[in-house]
């Protein structure tokens, strides 16, 4: 089903993802694209090249300014997001973080709004479609010389794409995992974060991004293939 921004549609589900709102009693797409069903919720799967900051959303981001009381942080969005220098777990005014421009930080959308820049904080338990990804406090600081990407391959969406990968049930993280140690952290943006052996990454990082647009069944031949060729 083809869904249209503005156009009410009548699903009988309680959770939405990307694309979708609740206006009073109806849903109502905010962008064109393709309905979509997965792991209990509802979304709109279409091309989009830029993240739009979604309330209690899980980001990964850039800081690319430093003031007294905030950071300016690169969420790849038409603005940049506003993270409070005591938005951390257990900051105080005498024992705060000190971050740098060129840091790279793991955090949770708290406030979007399109007159507004996006509110960001690190604090506390996260939930995103009834999974929750850890307290995000404790892993707030991510070093940037580690594997930080996004991948919008053959065109597709996005957020969707790490969406899945959020899915502790993902086929491509189970599989790699048998062969391989590793911590990866998904941001809802685009943006993934993996720890690992250097090779080990990037070979990760290539199959990500190639069975983004193959059958979910072939998924672990390929995966199988990229372990042989490159002698993992």
């Amino acid at each position: 089903m083809i869904a249209f921004p503005g156009e009410e549609i009548k699903i009988e589900t309680s959770k939405i993802g990307p694309g979708l709102i609740h206006k009073k009693e109806a849903i109502i797409p905010i962008k064109a694209g393709k309905l979509r069903e997965a792991k209990g919720y509802t979304y709109i799967d279409n091309n989009q090249k830029r993240y739009v900051p979604q309330p209690n959303e899980p980001v990964i981001g850039t800081i690319v300014n430093k003031y007294t009381d905030n950071y300016k942080v690169d969420l790849g969005s038409a603005v940049s997001g506003n993270l409070d220098v005591l938005a951390f777990e257990g900051a105080i005014k005498r024992n705060k973080p000190s971050l740098n421009i060129g840091n790279v930080v793991f955090c949770r959308v708290v406030l979007a709004d399109k007159d507004l820049e996006p509110e960001l904080e690190c604090v506390g338990k996260f939930k995103c479609n009834d999974r929750t990804i850890g307290e995000i406090g404790r892993i707030w600081r991510i070093t940037r010389w580690k594997y930080c990407d996004s991948f919008p391959s053959n065109g597709q969406n996005v957020i969707v794409t790490n969406d899945r990968l959020m899915d502790p049930k993902n086929i491509i993280l189970q599989e790699f995992a048998k062969h391989s140690s590793f911590e990866i952290v998904v941001g809802i943006n685009g943006r993934v974060w993996i720890n690992g052996d250097p090779h080990h990454v990037l070979v990760l990082s290539q199959l990500i991004k190639q069975c983004d647009s193959i059958a979910h069944e072939k998924i672990p031949g390929v995966i199988k293939q990229h372990l042989k060729l490159l002698k993992i």
